[in-house]
């Protein structure tokens, strides 16, 4: 069946709006060339006669059809050039990735090995190879590679971090804190390994342990926020704020123009309700140049990005207490106070974001959702048109639109906002999709079917138009075999997706495979037990079956009684006919 997308449009849109404030990575160096215009192409000579030329060819090929998205195309382009010139380790790295890139690590290995056996000593063939194996599970191999990566390159600590990093994921903390003091060994004074030795401490519930590494990532870098956010988060999850007081004081000695440390302090001072020491405490941080506001935000928004919601909360309020007016920390705390479900707290504050505000727009867009959750589609629709007062040309406002207006089952204004949103945004294949979804709510098929063709011609993997497709066409009966490689195509890219499995049962069902039908649906049903869809085919499929028909009642009945929001009116007085004819002991193969 296909995805009912009304409920949902609107908490996609703020994936859009919410950015990242703490991200600590481990980078690594990669050889990068000049990209060419979009759309650059490189024409045949005449004159090569040399297998090397006519491999450097293919191989400046190959890099043009990467550059400009054509993965398929590069791939024979390289292949070309390994034929002209197999022994060249640079072709096979270059075909590696590309095979790893394009989800075929099976392929990507092959060609790995064969580039390592050609340098074996080059450190991104190394990477990559090792990349492949950790993907697949083989943690011996991937760490055998790196650490054959630190044997040519022995003080480079991104190195270290990564080899640590794959013995992490695979659960061998022993190795990985190993692998980190070897690099110790060598620079002491590392802030970033201890840090890394303290989250592995944390991974292992060894908390004293990883307070001790990060109080030595302080040392080595007083300003490491990362580190004091972790060491506060530790002694806060303790619940012992005079203990945490203690510490904070003691590191305060050690290093007094911390201001993030003694805004730690000051805070968890406020919550031992001494209040005269957190006042001096702001005051301190002031005299080293920072505004007691500005740490506090940055505490916040540290705390957001790690989900502690609450302790967010709290820092934010205690700006606002001394700085009303600050928008941002408004916007922030009421983002905060939706993801720990106090709406009502949040619509006040995001009703306070005045129109001049850049967070206004999106105040208004979490409002939105608010309300439309509470099933309040007017209120929400009022929201969106005060933003579009302002932004008249924001696309994705008409996308929102129109998906308040679906809920509302007003399918005409649906269509004409979601019509707005395509003409403002024409390459956004989410606008597309969406058009061709709520042409297919409001019956016209034939229009639903040709928009979501031109999805999948912009965008061949796109899974949910791929389904979308093939269930119109199985729910019409028509282009039945059409429908199944469809759907089958959408399952080898979302193989875990209930609706789609649903989907092919559904074509099976119209196929008259009534025992396939069943077997994928019951499949359907262990991914997503609660749609009413899903279980009303199984009811179907069993009556042609000819299970009794009190059990296909009783799944009848079952669906009725679950949330029926994505079924429009002529589906639920059919779902309510089927019950009635069945009490009756009336067939009801007209019906399905």
């Amino acid at each position: 069946m296909q995805k009912y997308i009304a409920r949902d449009v609107v908490s996609a849109a703020l994936v859009l709006i919410l950015s990242s404030i703490l991200v600590f990575t481990v980078s690594c160096s990669t050889t990068k060339s000049a990209k060419p215009a979009a759309g650059t192409t490189i024409s045949e000579p005449d004159d090569l006669t040399s297998s090397e030329a006519i491999s450097e060819y293919y191989f400046m090929a190959a890099q043009v059809s990467t550059w400009n998205g054509d993965i398929m195309r590069a791939i024979k382009e390289y292949k070309k050039a390994i034929e002209y010139n197999p022994k060249s380790a640079k072709l096979h790295f270059g075909l590696a990735k590309l095979y790893s890139t394009s989800g075929d690590p099976a392929l990507a290995l092959i060609e790995a090995e064969m580039a390592l056996i050609l340098s074996p000593e080059d450190i991104e063939i190394l990477k990559l190879l090792s990349e492949i194996y950790a993907s697949q599970g083989n943690v011996e191999k991937a760490a055998e590679l790196y650490e054959k990566i630190i044997g040519l390159t022995p003080k480079d600590k991104d190195h270290y971090l990564k080899l640590s990093t794959i013995y992490i994921e695979a659960k061998q903390f022993d190795n990985a804190i190993e692998t980190l003091k070897r690099y110790l060994k060598i620079y002491p004074k590392s802030p970033d390994i201890y840090f890394y030795l303290g989250k592995i401490e944390l991974y292992r519930n060894d908390n004293d342990k990883a307070e001790e590494y990060f109080v030595k990532a302080l040392r080595y870098d007083p300003e490491f926020e990362s580190a004091i956010a972790a060491l506060g988060l530790l002694y806060e999850d303790r619940g012992n704020y005079e203990d945490a007081a203690k510490k904070y004081t003691s590191l305060l000695k050690k290093y007094p123009g911390n201001n993030l440390l003694r805004h730690r302090l000051a805070k968890i001072y406020i919550l031992l309700n001494r209040l005269e020491d957190a006042i001096a405490e702001f005051k301190k941080m002031e005299l080293y140049g920072v505004k007691k506001d500005e740490i506090g935000v940055k505490m916040g928004l540290i705390y957001y990005d790690m989900e502690k919601y609450e302790a967010a909360v709290n820092e934010f309020k205690v700006i606002l207490a001394n700085n009303p007016t600050n928008e941002k920390v408004r916007y922030y705390l009421a983002v905060c106070l939706t993801k720990i479900e106090e709406n009502d707290k949040a619509l006040e504050e995001f009703s306070k974001i005045p129109e001049t505000s850049e967070y206004f727009t999106n105040s208004m867009i979490h409002i939105a959702y608010i309300l439309q959750d509470r099933e309040d589609y007017n209120g929400a629709i009022k929201e969106i048109n005060r933003a579009l007062k302002l932004e008249p040309k924001n696309a994705n406002l008409y996308h929102l639109l129109s998906n308040l207006y679906l809920n509302k089952k007003e399918h005409a204004k649906a269509i004409k906002y979601i019509e707005k949103a395509v003409k403002l945004d024409p390459e956004s294949i989410n606008h597309l999709f969406y058009y061709g979804a709520v042409l297919e709510r409001s019956g016209n098929l034939k229009k639903s079917i040709e928009v979501m063709k031109k999805v999948i011609e912009k965008d061949p993997d796109n899974a949910d138009a791929l389904n979308y497709l093939g269930y119109i066409y199985a729910d019409m009966g028509i282009n039945l075999d059409e429908a199944e490689r469809l759907i089958m195509k959408a399952l080898t890219l979302e193989p875990d997706d209930g609706y789609i499995i649903d989907s092919l049962g559904w074509v099976y069902y119209k196929k008259g495979r009534y025992e396939d039908a069943l077997r994928e649906i019951k499949r359907a049903l262990t991914l997503s037990p609660d749609d009413p869809m899903i279980n009303e085919h199984l009811g179907d499929v069993k009556y042609r079956l000819g299970i009794t028909d009190d059990e296909v009642l009783s799944i009848y009945q079952k669906s009725l009684g679950m949330d029926l929001n994505s079924y429009l009116e002529h589906q639920i007085e059919t779902l309510k006919k089927k019950i009635e004819y069945l009490k009756e002991g009336k067939r009801i193969d007209d019906l399905i």
